[in-house]
């Protein structure tokens, strides 16, 4: 194969071919001119430049017939339309990309025949998906042109391109095969040279891919190392989640797969099994494989890791991450989380265990200097820990009043809607702070987020570690507790009204539990949350008639 040629030597190559086919050359370019060639096959090197055959049939070195120089491939023992040479151009290609492709047939069959150039997508997901680049009616001993354009699928993990005919029996030639495009960034490996992928996202998505129904997008919200990590959401099935292709690393080798998980929400479960997974293309299948299995805690980064060995043979290698799906039935709200990656190594196992072995006569000689830095390491990772965790408090609580937000208590309403079951145990109490047109008329908008904030730190001194007080709007409050907390906060609302700051501090509140004559065995949180409200309501319609001179005109 050769890749990436520079433009002298493509100068070069029109130069020495104008004296044998200057129409072609000149139909090459022409079109061509924003493109680059990044494939070109000629089998001058009397080799089959990678190609092989798709199912049954196998390649041959012509040396008696080609379009130039004096090789070309043909195909011979087909016995199905789709067998005919095949190239994987996996590592030529990107996603959403248009590409042009141009090449030659021939046969010697004594009528003209169809021979046509296609194009294999395997997706993200799983999915295969065909397009057809050129077909044409080739005569007899006649070398005839197939050329097409084609834009690559936005999810596109893996391709192939192949020739085919309709006559299943027909022996064809190829030569002179051109990919032009926009070249990925490849880096040519050489045969014993160590191939290993490391992902941390600080400069882009790094080729990583939605694999199904799954939004994929870079954030510094949260990161196992540097600044940035990927947070993987809008998952609708388990296997919906990131890929990438790795189709680069060797066969028949182990490497390590390791991965860094962080998944957070207050409506998820404490813990969850994700699953490092591989696809790939195996003597006709397509074969998934689970390379790791573990189950994670919520709130801080975990490590997963396994080792895995790809077969000889194996194409278009794929490696995702997914959550695994507890009820074979169904998937849950934890199955579908959203969740963030980070930090993704696959290298050579056995390179790892000789830099393993070097760091052990490293520890050996220098104890005294590792101790020191593993100590180091440990109070770098308590402070890493302990400002994930404030920064996952901070995001989910209301800046003015320190009580937990409205998307807080949205995605809480979400899971009690989802599991019915657990509002049987809750307590609820909806508060409303009374007079605040009154307040910020009469006293002004200070004193009135004032009467919020009290409000807000007597229903959190009455709930303390036994219920979650949520600010749903803007003087509007929902304690949500699995014992009842009515004295407590009828208390410290009372005692906080007899607090007097410069203006008249008053808050109506309602109370509702889950009432199984009301409810049944399946009950809506917000039906309970709703008789909640009423009851409010009618506590501040009684509050009102008591102090008519601050009712709201």
């Amino acid at each position: 194969m050769k890749r990436n040629i520079s433009l002298y030597a493509i100068s070069f190559l029109i130069l020495l071919s104008s004296l044998f086919s200057p129409l072609y050359i000149i139909s090459v370019f022409a079109d061509s001119e924003d493109m680059t060639t990044i494939c070109h096959s000629d089998f001058e090197e009397n080799g089959f430049d990678e190609w092989y055959v798709t199912g049954n049939g196998q390649l041959e070195i012509d040396t008696e017939n080609a379009y130039s120089g004096s090789t070309s491939i043909r195909t011979v023992g087909r016995i199905d339309s789709w067998n005919g040479p095949s190239l994987t151009t996996t590592d030529y290609i990107m996603p959403g990309h248009v590409y042009s492709f141009e090449g030659y047939v021939f046969h010697q069959s004594d009528k003209e025949e169809t021979i046509s150039w296609s194009s294999k997508w395997i997706n993200s997901d799983g999915t295969t998906t065909f397009n057809n680049i050129a077909s044409e009616i080739v005569a007899p001993n006649t070398w005839t042109k197939l050329s097409g354009t084609v834009e690559t699928p936005l999810n596109v993990a893996s391709s192939d391109i192949y020739f085919e005919s309709e006559n299943a029996n027909l022996i064809f030639n190829i030569d002179n095969i051109y990919i032009l495009g926009e070249s990925p960034a490849i880096t040519t490996v050489a045969e014993n040279k160590a191939v290993e992928y490391n992902f941390d996202f600080e400069e882009d998505t790094e080729n990583w891919l939605q694999r199904g129904d799954v939004t994929l997008s870079r954030t510094d919200a949260y990161s196992s190392s540097g600044k940035y990590s990927l947070y993987v959401s809008g998952r609708t099935e388990t296997w919906n989640g990131p890929s990438v292709n790795i189709n680069a690393i060797h066969r028949n080798v182990s490497y390590m797969y390791t991965a860094y998980i962080m998944y957070t929400g207050s409506e998820l479960s404490d813990s969850h099994t994700f699953l490092l997974q591989l696809q790939y293309e195996y003597n006709g299948n397509i074969v998934y494989d689970v390379v790791s299995r573990k189950e994670i805690q919520k709130n801080s980064w975990s490590k997963i890791s396994g080792e895995y060995t790809l077969p000889e043979g194996a194409k278009n290698v794929v490696f995702y991450i997914q959550t695994e799906q507890v009820n074979v039935d169904f998937a849950t709200v934890d199955d579908l989380m959203p969740f963030y990656i980070d930090k993704i190594d696959i290298e050579d196992s056995t390179l790892m265990n000789r830099k393993k072995a070097i760091k052990s006569a490293i520890t050996i000689s220098g104890v005294i200097v590792i101790t020191a830095l593993i100590a180091l390491i440990t109070i770098l990772i308590i402070r890493k820990k302990k400002k994930t965790k404030e920064a996952l408090d901070l995001a989910s609580r209301d800046a003015m009043t320190k009580a937990l937000n409205r998307n807080t208590y949205q995605e809480k309403i979400l899971f009690l809607e989802n599991n019915p079951e657990k509002c049987k145990s809750l307590h609820i109490a909806v508060c409303d702070v009374n007079f605040l047109k009154h307040l910020n008329d009469n006293y002004g908008h200070k004193e009135g987020d004032s009467a919020i904030i009290r409000c807000a730190g007597a229903l959190m001194l009455a709930a303390s570690k036994k219920g979650d007080v949520y600010r749903t709007g803007g003087d509007e409050f929902v304690c949500i507790s699995s014992i009842s907390l009515k004295k407590e906060i009828t208390q410290e609302l009372a005692l906080e009204a007899q607090k007097y700051q410069g203006y008249p501090f008053s808050v109506a509140v309602g109370f509702a539990t889950y009432n199984e004559n009301l409810d049944g065995n399946s009950p809506d949180i917000k039906e309970i949350i709703a008789r909640a409200d009423k009851d409010m309501y009618l506590n501040k319609e009684s509050i009102k008639k008591k102090y008519p001179e601050f009712a709201r005109k």
